[in-house]
């Protein structure tokens, strides 16, 4: 079977007009045609933050400067210019996004896991689902859409591990040291609380009283409590009212202290 030379090389020419390589010389002019869109794309991933729109142009400028240092990669794709910086455009978002928030995420997770192992897993994951679905949120910002999987994330793994769960696993208290950095190694023994220590029974009675509240109450109070969320970031984490997001915590205040009164440690909520 003969092949028509002269429609394959139509083909190939059709094809190198349609993705026509880029190079270090026309890339700057090129990326100036969809700078507005990126910046478009930027601002809606920084939803709701201070100064979104300075952050939009300088994650803007990044996203240009590290497409125009793989412009190899991109001239051995298929992809239209804008879908193949898009792509990088939601990289870098996305990795300003995970540095910003992972340490609160790794808190929260933490106050209601209490296993460093699980909370390194769990958060991951969080932050993975919540880049993949991010065009799902509805108008939510990012923090809050890795809040609200986070959540369910816990739920789940509580749910899962309940009945594993030994008095001797409690986790040290949180402080700035204690909560590893994105990419960091998972924390050692050497972290974990000893039995002889003063924090481990404080650690102990408050885990104790978290684990005897109601699910709804015990997110709003750990977002409150531990990570100083307002009422109206934590109604929005939630998906609820104002009022019941404040009801919540106030109540689980209560059952804390009661709790904690009883184990003769009221001090410490």
């Amino acid at each position: 079977m003969k092949t028509n030379k002269g429609i394959i090389q139509r083909f190939v020419n059709f094809e190198a007009a349609k993705h026509p390589p880029v190079t270090t010389e026309n890339f700057g002019e090129l990326y100036e045609q969809h700078r507005p869109e990126i910046l478009r794309f930027c601002l809606s991933m920084l939803r709701n933050y201070e100064c979104a729109e300075e952050l939009a142009k300088k994650l803007a400028e990044t996203t240009s400067r590290k497409a125009s240092l793989r412009l190899a990669e991109y001239n051995d794709k298929r992809d239209s210019l804008r879908t193949w910086i898009f792509k990088i455009a939601r990289d870098v978002c996305f990795d300003e996004l995970y540095s910003r928030h992972y340490p609160e995420i790794f808190r929260f997770c933490l106050d209601r896991l209490k296993d460093h192992v699980d909370v390194e897993d769990i958060v991951q994951d969080a932050f993975v689902k919540a880049y993949l679905t991010f065009n799902e949120n509805k108008g939510a910002s990012f923090r809050t859409w890795v809040y609200r999987i986070a959540e369910q994330k816990c739920i789940d793994e509580s749910k899962k591990h309940r009945w594993r769960r030994r008095p001797t696993e409690v986790a040290a208290p949180i402080t700035a040291d204690a909560v590893p950095l994105p990419d960091a190694e998972t924390p050692s023994a050497e972290q974990t609380v000893s039995p002889d220590d003063e924090s481990y029974d404080i650690r102990r009675l408050v885990n104790e009283c978290l684990d005897q509240l109601d699910e709804r109450e015990k997110t709003p109070f750990v977002l409150h409590r531990s990570e100083g969320l307002t009422y109206e970031e934590i109604a929005e984490i939630i998906r609820t009212s104002l009022g019941t997001a404040r009801n919540r915590v106030k109540s689980a205040e209560v059952k804390m202290k009661v709790c904690l009164e009883k184990k003769g440690a009221e001090d410490y909520l």
